[in-house]
């Protein structure tokens, strides 16, 4: 690779760190076959999330011109970043559901939402629910009251039917 292919790989890697500098995650890829990087890209791609290969040392100098700092400790030994522009939930979640199939994948660490998460930080950031998971348990909590409501509503009126109805009953049975 000369310098302008160099250059050009950097002011990229600019670009993708600036675009979605709130979801990355990293991982060392190492033992893992063409095949299951190309399988991981491809489940990836469906969710919006790209999975690139990096140069530690294009990223390093990437990371510097696009401004953010503390990220160069993950950038040792074969590196590749999962960006999204998306919930950060699922790259997180995706990435350690593929380490467990995977044993070689190993999540690095991850920045998100401009913190820096260790490895068992994303793995905590993959137990929480998705964003839409979170909507939905919000709505049911909004609807909950209401619901409850009207069902208290219905028992009330259903019991008033009940005791008009016995009532008929036994003025019926007295005449």
């Amino acid at each position: 690779m000369n310098k302008d292919e160099k250059a050009k790989v950097v002011k990229e890697l600019v670009g993708q760190f600036q675009s979605s500098p709130n979801n990355m995650i990293f991982t060392d890829y190492k033992g893992l076959t063409v095949k299951e990087i190309s399988d991981l890209r491809e489940t990836l791609n469906e969710k919006g999330i790209s999975y690139k290969v990096i140069k530690n040392r294009l990223a390093c100098l990437a990371l510097k011109e696009s401004g953010l700092k503390g990220l160069d400790h993950f950038f040792t030994g074969p590196t590749a970043v999962a960006f999204s522009k998306d919930d950060s939930t699922v790259p997180a979640k995706m990435l350690s559901k593929y380490s467990k199939e995977y044993n070689c994948l190993n999540i690095k660490g991850g920045f998100v939402d401009e913190l820096i998460f260790s490895t068992e930080q994303v793995r905590e950031i993959a137990l929480i629910p998705s964003r839409d998971q979170l909507l939905m348990q919000l709505i049911g909590q909004l609807q909950s009251p209401i619901s409850n409501f009207t069902y208290c509503i219905r028992s009330i009126l259903a019991r008033f039917v009940y005791v008009v109805h016995a009532v008929l009953e036994t003025k019926e049975k007295k005449e």
